[in-house]
């Protein structure tokens, strides 16, 4: 009699749990998860997905020092006559096996930037104004980005679709010549500018300082044309380019 009650109810969970996976039951999406399908539907996705690229930012710290402050003045040697392996770049003895950074955080950042600029665009707002304000953050960010790397080490692969797969012809491409890579620098500032327009948020006190706004567009600018009128032989001209300068000056 035992047996034949397990018999029956063993056959009732069985038939059970085949209705379910039937009718699909399992087959539910976490509302937790987040993918490529569920994000960038709303302007918060975009809010967010800046503050994601303000992250990476961070993670080129390192990178952002080794080329610039450690080779500037204001840093120097310890006691001992080194400076926690960093004394190479004072004293610029590197060497193609010493150089000790990577352009890889550089590009994960300009990805970033990338995704937002190929997404925040078809994403319905409550202002232009404010998408056109996250816009302008992604553009001068990328354009930083290359700023940082053309002056370290020229031609570069230029990138301004995000890699969102493993096709080969995505992800393998060649440099592009250091001019081209300026050229993008230029433009995309002068696009950040553009969308930064009158937003009360692109000036420097409303902003906080801590993100890019259009007072620190505007100085990115002027420093991109200073390197290139004097590092790429643009002369005078070069200078005056990134001005508006009145007739006759």
């Amino acid at each position: 009699m035992k047996n034949r009650i397990r018999i029956i109810r063993n056959a009732i969970i069985a038939g059970l749990f085949t209705s379910l996976v039937s009718c699909n039951v399992l087959d539910v999406e976490l509302p937790s998860v987040i993918s490529g399908n569920s994000f960038w539907k709303t302007e918060e996705d975009v809010k967010a997905a800046i503050q994601g690229m303000y992250t990476y930012l961070r993670e080129v710290d390192e990178e952002l020092f080794v080329l610039g402050e450690s080779r500037a003045e204001t840093s120097g040697l310890n006691a001992s006559g080194s400076s926690g392996g960093y004394d190479i770049y004072f004293n610029n003895t590197l060497t193609s096996a010493t150089v000790g950074v990577s352009w890889k955080p550089f590009y994960s950042l300009i990805n970033s930037c990338n995704l937002i600029i190929k997404y925040a665009d078809g994403i319905d707002f409550s202002s232009q104004a404010d998408k056109n304000y996250y816009l302008a953050q992604a553009y001068v960010m990328r354009a930083y980005a290359y700023y940082v790397m053309a002056r370290s080490w020229g031609d570069l692969i230029i990138r301004t679709e995000p890699v969102e797969g493993t096709d080969p012809k995505v992800l393998y491409k060649e440099r592009s010549s250091v001019e081209d890579v300026f050229a993008l620098i230029k433009s995309d500032i002068d696009k950040s500018i553009e969308l930064f327009a009158d937003h009360p948020s692109s000036g420097a006190p409303a902003s906080g300082r801590i993100y890019w706004n259009k007072p620190a567009a505007n100085a990115l600018k002027g420093d991109v044309y200073l390197w290139t009128g004097k590092r790429l032989s643009g002369g005078r001209k070069g200078f005056y380019n990134s001005i508006e300068c009145p007739k006759g000056g």
